[in-house]
């Protein structure tokens, strides 16, 4: 008996699927490779190839860098970066490249062989005469260089130049020019033609699906002149056309009726004439051009929202994904243009201070800008935080200035700020110390005793401690607690939240001040109703509070319970509600500057509530 082995996985013996009778088997795909002059037509004739080249591009360049050195340092680099337009011209290089496969910028130096490789260690200041872009059609590639024990192991051994007006052929290092690439391909040594010692161009794998979307919008304005047709039929037209006047009567009949209607809003017609009109609907149209479109956004990169100016898509959809997906991207573009740039760096650094300090580099800045409010709102929780930092009393007033500096500095919301610190220095010494030693500097002579002995002032004599904030918009409380049934409340003068209560005495100057005199609690957050002996009390959070009461007891405060709780007392009254019926206060909570006082032991005694 003879076995016939069949198989039916993608190739199936009665539908044909995948066998010679399945026609897709038959698709193959062709490269067709653009020309220069077809990539510029395509980059000055389309809209989309344009911004599909440029927008990335403009995207990574257009923040540019921040370098991280000193003051002086950076505003050589900047200004040399400035003097050889290095923005302008990197932004210039990196669209050819991805237009056409790749571009150049020649690194100007002086030397006349050029042949030879760039020493970079003998840049000197200003050593970079000048920057020069240059496309591929510029320059001739030479022969690749096919040993993997070179450097440039790849790329060409060298590129070459001719002059028109028939100079000798000028050869350059590769060293000396800075390469951008397009779309790397995977068979860099198997090159021929144009492309040869370059890479693919960006549009090159998406030019037909602009080509598609761009007839699309060509044959949809067509059809907008055809959008409503008028139709008469006239009887006996093809025997009467062989009349010479025919065709005059008939225009003539046409221009009556059209006129008829036009003043008449009626159409005057024979007995034995027709009248119909058609009329085309758009209605699929609008989801035709988004699926191109989708294709086309796709293909690039690009978010719809970027290349067409279109709105998110989607139910609840804000774009975010889709904007973090296209930074990601560009972030991709600006690595590429960092290592291509690692020579030209070192050069214009170089080139601007007269040597390379190691430590100098630089970072790209932010491709999102937030917007004013946004702006507003970093520089108010930053400066929140910078208080609660200084309240700590762990780092020295020299450090903290450094510290807020440059966090103000990177958060944008004050700029001019580390100009004004470098002009304005402040005196930390005569700052941290006792405010009896102020003036006594380098050159001051110290007051002396009769003896002729230096007066030593002592430090403050510790007492106990009490710190306490009055709550500001007391009255918005003592509304809200009548309102949950409270009927005596503590008077609006009186509502504080306590930071310190130290039996043991301290030295107050040692404790000094927080750089707030005013502290918003913001609405909403933990907010309880407890009793604290005879107190009803509402109990909140605020790490500002929290932390002062922390560097407070580390100068050797006292506090009388295991444990510090920002709360605000509202009432002793013991005919008070029960926990359980009120509902905790959640508005904000404003409180005043820091109050020092001495601990008294009968200060229950001095508490009178009112209705």
């Amino acid at each position: 008996m003879t076995k016939h082995i069949t198989q039916d996985g993608l190739i199936n013996a009665v539908s044909g699927l995948g066998s010679d009778q399945d026609k897709a088997t038959y698709s193959e795909y062709e490269l067709v490779e653009p020309n220069w002059e077809q990539l510029t037509t395509a980059y000055r004739t389309s809209w989309m190839a344009r911004k599909i080249v440029d927008i990335p591009v403009n995207d990574a360049t257009r923040e540019w860098r921040n370098w991280q050195a000193d003051k002086d340092q950076i505003s050589a680099i900047e200004k040399e970066e400035k003097r050889l337009k290095l923005k302008q011209k990197v932004k210039q290089a990196r669209i050819a490249s991805r237009l056409y496969g790749g571009s150049l910028i020649f690194i100007a130096t002086g030397e006349n062989d050029l042949r030879k490789e760039l020493n970079v260690d003998r840049i000197g200041l200003q050593g970079i005469r000048y920057l020069t872009v240059l496309p591929p059609q510029a320059v001739t590639v030479g022969p690749i260089q096919d040993d993997p024990r070179e450097e440039y192991y790849g790329h060409p051994k060298y590129y070459s130049m001719t002059y028109s007006t028939g100079q000798p052929e000028l050869e350059i290092h590769p060293s000396r020019m800075v390469r951008f690439d397009g779309v790397r391909r995977p068979d860099r040594l198997a090159l021929a033609g144009m492309l040869y010692g370059w890479e693919d161009s960006i549009l090159m794998s998406m030019l037909e699906d602009i080509k598609r979307l761009d007839g699309i919008h060509g044959n949809v304005a067509s059809l907008i002149y055809e959008a409503k047709i008028d139709i008469i039929k006239i009887p006996n037209l093809m025997r009467l056309v062989d009349d010479p006047l025919f065709e005059q009567k008939v225009f003539k009949r046409l221009r009556a009726a059209k006129l008829g209607k036009s003043n008449h809003n009626a159409l005057i017609m024979d007995t034995e004439e027709e009248y119909d009109q058609k009329t085309l609907t758009f209605a699929q149209l609008p989801e035709l051009i988004q699926t191109f479109q989708s294709t086309v956004s796709g293909a690039s990169d690009i978010p719809a929202t970027r290349l067409f100016g279109k709105s998110p898509d989607g139910m609840n959809s804000t774009g975010e994904g889709d904007q973090r997906n296209y930074y990601d991207m560009v972030g991709g573009i600006q690595s590429d243009i960092e290592d291509s740039m690692t020579v030209l760096d070192d050069c214009l650094i170089r080139s601007a201070l007269g040597g390379r300090p190691e430590e100098i580099y630089y970072v790209w800045a932010p491709l999102w800008q937030p917007s004013a409010d946004q702006i507003a709102d970093v520089a108010k929780v930053l400066t929140e935080a910078l208080s609660n930092v200084k309240a700590m009393n762990v780092y020295s007033m020299e450090s903290l200035e450094k510290i807020c500096t440059n966090a103000l500095t990177e958060s944008g919301a004050f700029p001019g700020i580390e100009a004004a610190v470098t002009d304005f220095p402040m005196d930390f010494k005569e700052f941290n110390e006792d405010p009896l030693e102020m003036g006594v500097g380098e050159e001051d002579e110290p007051d002396m005793d009769e003896n002729g002995e230096p007066i030593e002032v002592a430090d403050a004599k510790p007492m106990t401690l009490y710190i306490h904030r009055p709550v500001l918009n007391a009255t918005e409380i003592i509304e809200w607690a009548k309102s949950q049934g409270f009927k005596t409340t503590l008077p609006a003068d009186d509502m504080h939240v306590t930071i310190a209560f130290s039996r043991q005495p301290v030295d107050w100057m040692k404790v000094g001040q927080t750089w707030e005199s005013e502290i918003t609690v913001p609405e909403g957050g933990p907010r309880l109703m407890e009793q604290f002996g005879d107190a009803r009390v509402l109990v909140f959070s605020a790490d500002e509070l929290q932390w002062r009461h922390d560097a407070i007891k580390e100068m050797g405060a006292t506090w009388d319970h295991p444990e510090y709780q920002p709360h605000i007392t509202i009432s002793y009254d013991p005919d008070a509600p029960g926990l359980g019926d009120i509902d905790p206060y959640q508005g904000q909570i404003i409180l005043g500057p820091e109050v020092f006082d001495e601990v008294k032991d009968d200060w229950k005694e001095t508490i009178q509530e009112k209705e």
